[in-house]
């Protein structure tokens, strides 16, 4: 099949999800982000050679408000100092799903979308993950994967807007408070960037 014509197919199923969501489900896009590479204004060479790097892992959930019979997103981000893009995802999940549980607690069913990575993603421990998301979450899940694009979508724009934003900030701040790494990011981001909420 055409990458293109399966790309249109998969984008039509999603957005069809999305129209016909009830309550008591949610949607989850999650998508790793590239690493945010943290940056000094004025640094000197040593420093220029050997910047941190941070882990941006942006999720973008859709629940039904009722009230409003309309789509609600809620922006969520983990952060990290674990650099490998790997199974760690399993982790990050359950921080969100843990926090999305406690927000909206009459979820009984995640519809996860996902790229279409073996690294990240589509591999035998987020299977295996899957098969245990009721006993380990509370909650039955199932899981759709993108094919492989570099398109941009709802989750690159949340990480996008965290590395923006971070880096603005670092760039203006005087040398004792730049954003020098994982645990500066998410300090600034939670203390600063309002609507993403963020784990760490």
């Amino acid at each position: 099949m055409h990458p293109s014509l399966l790309h249109k197919g998969q984008s039509k199923y999603f957005s069809k999800t999305k129209d016909e969501l009830i309550e008591g489900t949610a949607i989850i896009l999650a998508n790793f982000f590239e690493n945010y590479t943290c940056i000094m204004q004025d640094a000197i060479q040593s420093v220029r050679w050997k910047k941190e790097q941070v882990t941006i892992h942006p999720f973008l959930t859709y629940v039904k408000d009722t009230a409003n019979d309309k789509l609600k997103p809620i922006h969520m981000c983990v952060i990290s100092d674990h650099l490998v893009h790997d199974t760690t995802f399993w982790t990050f999940q359950k921080v969100v799903n843990q926090d999305l549980i406690k927000e909206v607690p009459q979820i009984k069913y995640i519809k996860y979308f996902s790229g279409g990575s073996s690294v990240q993603y589509k591999n035998f421990e987020i299977f295996i993950n899957l098969c245990h998301h009721e006993k380990d979450c509370g909650v039955k899940a199932e899981w759709h994967f993108f094919a492989s694009c570099h398109g941009k979508g709802a989750c690159d724009g949340i990480g996008g807007t965290i590395k923006y934003m971070s880096t603005k900030a670092s760039l203006q701040r005087p040398y004792k408070c730049q954003i020098l790494n994982a645990s500066d990011l998410y300090k600034f981001t939670k203390d600063s960037i309002k609507g993403i909420k963020t784990f760490f």
